[in-house]
């Protein structure tokens, strides 16, 4: 099934408003075997809306409309969408009523402008709005599914989780979806992807590779069908072969229980001198499986020095510092950029605070690097 959106919103083009409806319906409906082919944002613009409309009705089995349900002059998504499948809008009561209650529970007036939210395409089925006023709307021709929303979030996110996805799950003939996670440290994308698309070649269309890069991390997603489960297994299974020295086991894919596990197991210990997450970092490691205190030195104040925690005891010493500006002007393009070039196979590693980098990515960046040092030749 290839499903296509579009976001109707003057707001969502000049910047006022960030789309984030489209991301979430494309996420939810991807588990149930349906896939995302198109995204097109557009104007309160009956010339556009219709334009739009052409494009992905022509090219998709589901099209999916947020946004212009509403009452108000510039809602007119429901109209240009009436005209251009050449059906009416007509009254829906139980919609009306539902609207009429949701005024008065709130002592206000209900206006005749108001009622406009009753009114459906002929020949489409209502799908309940327990969140807000504007109904969801769902109309077939040609074989097509047309599904409206309102583009207001938490209620888009409702229609879709409890009205949406079980409907097509029992609607509609869909695939089960399979998919395979590696997760990998201490290399960009496209180091990645030099190393292993060349094996690819023969992969068959039938199973997607995905790079989900993050903070200090890439995350490499096989997706099939079940029919392709031995096919997308044998392909991720090439991949973690070539990726070994930098791949995080699919069974530990927690990155503090994997820091855990594999000091546990190397004859070493690490010292961190953490200036920055102040106890953020150790909490989660010690809450994580595999945890041994005996094997972390964990320095909290800034009073140490550096020659304080290097003792012979511990093999990796870790400084995560907040230095000022001025040392982060000379010091990140070196520090940073050659840790990012994958050159980070030294005894002492500085991890220096900048605006991208939040507890979370800092604490983060201690695991992978003593991963990447522990699990190295050197």
């Amino acid at each position: 099934m290839i499903l296509s959106i579009l976001t109707i919103g003057d707001e969502l083009l000049n910047g006022q408003t960030i789309d984030t409806n489209s991301a979430f319906i494309t996420q939810a409906l991807e588990t149930i075997g349906i896939k995302t082919k198109l995204k097109m944002t557009i104007a309160d613009d009956a010339i556009q809306i219709s334009k739009g409309l052409e494009i992905a009705f022509a090219q998709s089995d589901i099209l999916i409309t947020t946004g212009g349900l509403g009452p108000t002059k510039d809602d007119i998504t429901k109209k240009t969408v009436a005209d251009f499948f050449q059906v009416d809008l007509v009254r829906n009561e139980a919609v009306y009523k539902h609207v009429e209650e949701i005024f008065k529970n709130r002592n206000l007036p209900f206006l005749p402008i108001n009622s406009m939210q009753a009114d459906v395409l002929r020949g489409s089925e209502v799908l309940h709005n327990d969140r807000g006023t504007a109904p969801g709307i769902w109309y077939q021709k040609d074989q097509k599914i047309l599904i409206m929303l309102p583009g207001v979030p938490h209620e888009m996110e409702f229609l879709v989780k409890h009205r949406i996805i079980p409907k097509l799950i029992s609607s509609v003939d869909l695939p089960k979806i399979y998919y395979r996670y590696i997760d990998t440290y201490s290399m960009g994308e496209s180091f990645i992807a030099q190393r292993i698309e060349p094996l690819l070649n023969n992969m068959p269309d039938e199973i997607t590779l995905s790079y989900l890069p993050s903070a200090f991390q890439v995350t490499l997603r096989l997706s099939s069908t079940e029919e392709f489960k031995a096919q997308t297994d044998q392909y991720a299974d090439i991949i973690s072969d070539v990726l070994s020295q930098i791949t995080i086991q699919k069974s530990n894919r927690d990155i503090f229980q994997y820091f855990n596990k594999v000091l546990a197991n190397a004859p070493y210990t690490v010292s961190v001198w953490d200036e920055f997450t102040m106890g953020y970092w150790y909490f989660l490691v010690s809450e994580a499986d595999f945890f041994t205190p005996a094997k972390i030195k964990y320095f909290l104040n800034s009073s140490y020095t550096k020659s304080d925690i290097e003792d012979e005891s511990a093999c990796l010493h870790i400084y995560v510092s907040k230095p000022t500006i001025d040392e982060v002007k000379k010091t990140l393009n070196v520090t940073l950029e050659f840790k990012n070039n994958h050159v980070h196979w030294q005894k002492n590693i500085d991890l220096f605070y900048n605006k991208k980098n939040n507890k979370n990515a800092i604490a983060k960046a201690i695991c992978f690097y003593s991963i990447a040092y522990l699990n190295s030749d050197i």
